[in-house]
């Protein structure tokens, strides 16, 4: 078998259903870099964690917590880094303190090393006793049962799930292959060893065994094929669809579901809907069939309300009793009317792929000036707007982007931190960039851009152990070319008090230059 480009494929995986394949190990696998792995896979939640949807939810939980007496018990599921309950809590303490003084919120994730961080980070500190976090699983409903929440909040979780792939024949099973040339930095060890043939399809055959860097270097090698070559398939989330009912049912009449995820809303398109899946790093999200839920928990016996985005795109649905219909449904609607997911984001995907400095600087300060702060103030808007302005030379605002990115979000804006850090380097600042990148390092291990900052620091200060350090970190956590830098470290020690190290890192490059030569960059081919 060949692929497009006349590669002979190798199978690594034969045909199985979509949980338990290689590509859906591997995504799993991207947690247990615990709330780091949302900076070293760049996800996106500019909407999905932002203090937009917090603003609805707020408004839906007032309107429960008028149906009840007493404690009102609110849950996050798949809460990943807790900023979407933070940032509910923040809205009703501000807005509503009455409801406020009553609530009490379990911030939960199945990762128990997400978890940890969310406690050790302070996430939650503002609002003391009233927010606990802790494990919780929804495909474990009994987890969610015993606090009995009045309202359970969902967000871009489902699509976390692997759902089933199912065609006309029934459930589809995948294949998975590499190219017979595919070649993968292992660089789990030092110094680092090229995997190709038999070694890489071992390595591939015990996905569990695998560091998150290596792993995330390995899902791009991965080619997928149906079966028996069906091309008209889609999701199906059926287990998902039982589990919902069945938290609904352990739930108070009075309570509801809330899911927000990426997906699609119509009944029917054009076509067979096709597998959609949305990768970010390691991470892969497969779309949910929001039409799909609704008819599950409607033959299930409750009621489903759903705010509609664009196809394709963030929507959110209400699960709930059929006794309270009429009440969510007029709740709901006022709590989302005139809602835009992520309308920054819109504006700046609409401008022209030539668009240049002054035109992008525009967009950016249009959307300061015009729309309300919860819209823009997420962090995935604060960030893109940085990203989009330095290339284009608006360091300044960049800067001032970056810093308040850091001051709202301290506990993930590491590639803000290392931004922070190379400006004020460039200034000459050396103690202040070091600690920006030392920072950065602190919030996201895993992040090589701040290594490889601290690294250049380190450097311009000759401090040659910790420039060693550094570049290794660097190197194990990097993605792209591994020949600049393990060069980079054989010129810099050279004739320091680590001459062995330089000779070792010189003495790798050409070994491997001869290994994989096709790998090598042209600049360093030259030197060598």
């Amino acid at each position: 078998m060949e692929n497009q480009d006349g590669q002979t494929l190798v199978r690594v995986q034969d045909p199985v259903k979509r949980p338990d394949t290689l590509r859906a190990r591997l995504a799993a696998m991207a947690w247990r870099e615990g709330t780091s792995a949302f900076v070293t896979n760049e996800v996106p939640f500019s909407y999905s964690a932002g203090p937009l949807l917090a603003k609805s939810i707020a408004r839906l939980v007032c309107d429960r917590a008028r149906r009840v007496e007493g404690d009102v018990r609110l849950m996050e599921l798949g809460a990943g880094l807790g900023y979407l309950s933070r940032h509910v809590m923040d809205r009703l303490k501000d807005e509503s303190p009455e409801v406020y003084a009553r609530c009490r919120f379990e911030v939960t994730d199945g990762s128990s090393d997400v978890v940890r961080e969310i406690q050790e980070r302070g996430i939650l500190e503002a609002h003391g006793d009233r927010a606990t976090a802790r494990v919780a699983d929804l495909r474990d409903p009994s987890t969610i049962a015993a606090s009995r929440p009045l309202v359970v909040m969902m967000s871009y979780l489902l699509d976390s799930i692997p759902p089933r792939v199912v065609s006309e024949e029934g459930e589809v099973e995948i294949a998975t292959s590499i190219s017979s040339e595919a070649t993968l930095a292992d660089t789990s060890e030092w110094p680092p060893r090229f995997l190709t043939g038999d070694a890489l399809r071992e390595v591939l055959s015990d996905a569990e065994g695998m560091t998150v860097p290596v792993a995330r270097r390995a899902a791009g090698l991965l080619v997928e094929a149906p079966r028996s070559g069906e091309v008209s398939f889609r999701n199906q989330r059926t287990d998902i669809v039982d589990l919902l009912a069945d938290v609904q049912r352990s739930l108070p009449d009075e309570a509801l579901m809330l899911i927000t995820d990426f997906g699609y809303a119509a009944e029917k398109a054009s076509g067979p809907f096709a597998e959609m899946t949305t990768e970010y790093g390691l991470c892969a999200f497969w779309a949910v069939f929001f039409y799909e839920l609704a008819l599950g928990v409607r033959i299930a016996g409750y009621s489903a309300t759903l705010h509609r985005g664009h196809e394709g795109g963030t929507h959110t649905m209400a699960i709930y009793h059929p006794s309270e219909e009429a009440l969510i449904r007029e709740a709901f609607k006022s709590a989302f009317d005139d809602v835009v997911s992520d309308r920054p984001a819109t504006v700046l995907y609409a401008l022209e792929e030539d668009a240049g400095a002054d035109e992008v600087l525009a967009a950016v300060e249009k959307i300061e000036r015009t729309m309300v702060r919860e819209e823009v103030d997420a962090y995935g808007n604060l960030s893109r707007f940085v990203h989009l302005l330095l290339p284009f030379g608006h360091v300044r605002e960049a800067e001032r982007y970056a810093r308040r990115c850091f001051d709202l979000y301290p506990e993930i804006a590491a590639p803000e931190a290392t931004i922070l850090g190379s400006l004020v380097g460039r200034q000459g600042d050396l103690d202040q960039a070091k600690d920006w990148f030392e920072r950065a390092i602190e919030i996201a291990p895993g992040y090589g851009p701040g290594h490889h900052g601290l690294a250049g620091v380190c450097r311009m200060q000759e401090a040659w152990p910790d420039y060693h350090e550094a570049m290794q970190q660097y190197i194990r956590t990097c993605e792209g070319d591994l020949f600049a830098p393990m060069w980079s470290i054989a010129q810099s020690l050279k004739g320091t008090s680590l001459s062995r190290e330089a000779n070792e890192a010189k003495q790798w490059v050409r070994e491997a230059a001869k290994e994989v030569p096709w790998l090598v960059p042209g600049e360093v081919c030259s030197k060598v």
